[in-house]
C-alpha cells in the first residue's frame, strides 16, 4: 500500500499564535489601567493630604490673626491668602472638613468667605469704659450696598474698610445693575427697605439684608431673607454702640451676630465687675467722704449693667444703655469735684 502526504500545512499553530498575540495585548492592557489607576490614586491621595495639610495651615493662620488682633485695636490689615472658602460660624472657623472652635470669639465676618484678599479690621469697643477688641474679616468679593442718607448712614460708610465693595445711596435705585458677586447685601440706615425688581434676579442664597432702626449709641436691626420675589423678616435684634452694629452689617448670619453679641455682653459682665470693685473701694476711701455719694450711685449702676449683661435682648441692652447714660453722668460730677474717676 503506498503512503500519501498531503502538502497542506495544519492551520492550528497559526491560530494559536493569534490567540497568544491577542491575550498579550489584552494583558497589557488590563496592566496598564491597573498601573495607571494605582497611579491616579497615588496622585489623588497626595493631592488630597496636600490640601488638607493646606487648610491646615491656613486655619492655623486665620486663629493667630483672629486671637492676635484682639489684642491691639485700630488695626487694617489686607491679606493676601491662598485661594479658599472659609465658614464663620459660632465660635468656629471651617475651612472644609477642618474647623477651629474658640471659646469665645469677638469676630464678625460673612458666613462664608472666599479668599483671597481677606481685609482684617479691629476696633476698640467702649461703653464707655473699655470691654475688648472687636475684629472684622471682610472680602471685596462681597457687594455691600448702604441706603440712607442719615448721619448713621454717612458714619457706618466711613467705618468700612475702603477696600471694600461699597455702594452709598440716599435711596436705592429702581435700575440697579446687578453685579457677579458671590453676596449681595443691602443695608438700609434709616431709611425704609424698599426692594427694586433687578434684586430678584439674584439668587436667593447669594442675597441678604439688614434694616437699622436707632443711632450710634444704640437700637435694633432686623435681618431680612430673600425668597424668589418676596423679602422675609428672619429676626430682629438690639445692637450696643457702632462697633457691634458694624458687625451685623457685615455677617448675613442672624445666629452668628447672636452668638458674637452674647461673647460680648459677657465680657461686659466680667470688665463691669473690675470697675464695680474699684467705685466700692473709692467709696470707703476717707479722704474722698465728699465723693462717697457718688461712688455708692456708681456701684449701683455698676449692678445695673451686669445684671443686664447676663442675658443678651432688646430689654436688657436698654437697660444698660440707660444705666450706661447715668453712669457716664456720674463720671462728670466726680471730674467736676475732682475725685479720681471710675474710669
Amino acid at each position: 500500500m503506498s503512503s500519501y502526504r498531503s502538502g497542506r500545512t495544519d492551520p492550528l499553530p497559526g491560530r494559536k499564535a493569534a490567540v497568544e498575540v491577542q491575550f498579550n495585548w489584552i494583558f497589557i492592557v488590563i496592566a496598564g489601567a491597573v498601573i495607571l489607576s494605582i497611579f491616579a490614586a497615588i496622585v489623588l491621595k497626595q493631592k488630597t493630604v496636600s490640601e488638607a495639610a493646606s487648610r491646615a495651615t491656613l486655619l492655623n493662620v486665620l486663629s493667630a490673626i483672629a486671637a492676635g488682633s484682639e489684642a491691639a485695636s485700630g488695626v487694617m490689615n489686607v491679606l493676601e491668602l491662598p485661594e479658599a472658602s472659609i465658614e464663620f460660624e459660632c465660635n468656629l472657623i471651617r475651612i472644609g472638613a477642618q474647623s477651629q472652635q474658640f471659646q469665645q470669639m469677638m469676630l464678625f465676618a460673612p458666613s462664608v468667605a472666599r479668599t483671597s484678599p481677606l481685609l482684617v479690621q479691629t476696633k476698640e469697643w467702649s461703653i464707655p469704659y473699655r470691654i475688648t477688641n472687636v475684629v472684622y474679616f471682610s472680602t471685596p468679593k462681597i457687594r455691600y450696598i448702604l441706603v440712607g442718607s442719615s448721619p448713621l448712614a454717612k458714619a457706618i460708610n466711613k467705618s468700612l474698610p475702603a477696600a471694600l465693595n461699597v455702594e452709598s445711596y440716599p435711596a436705592l435705585p429702581t435700575s440697579l445693575r446687578i453685579q457677579n458677586a458671590d453676596h449681595t447685601r443691602v443695608v438700609f440706615a434709616g431709611a425704609s427697605p424698599q426692594f427694586p425688581a433687578p434684586l430678584s434676579k439674584i439668587d436667593d442664597d447669594k442675597m441678604s439684608a439688614l434694616a437699622i432702626t436707632g443711632d450710634g449709641s444704640g437700637g435694633t436691626i432686623s435681618f431680612y431673607r430673600k425668597s424668589e420675589t418676596r423679602w422675609d423678616l428672619v429676626k430682629t435684634y438690639p445692637y450696643l454702640r457702632q462697633e457691634m452694629l458694624l458687625g451685623a452689617v457685615l455677617t448675613d448670619d442672624p445666629g452668628q451676630y447672636a452668638c458674637i453679641a452674647t461673647n460680648m455682653f459677657r465680657k461686659v459682665d466680667l470688665v463691669t465687675d473690675i470697675y464695680q470693685r474699684r467705685a466700692a473701694a473709692l467709696a470707703e476711701t476717707p479722704s474722698l467722704a465728699r465723693c462717697q455719694s457718688l461712688y455708692t450711685d456708681a456701684q449701683q449702676q455698676f449692678s445695673v449693667i451686669r445684671g443686664a449683661a447676663s442675658g443678651f435682648n432688646e430689654g436688657s441692652v436698654q437697660q444698660a444703655s440707660q444705666a450706661l447714660s447715668s453712669l457716664e453722668i456720674t463720671n462728670t460730677q466726680l471730674q467736676r469735684q475732682s475725685c479720681p474717676l471710675l474710669y
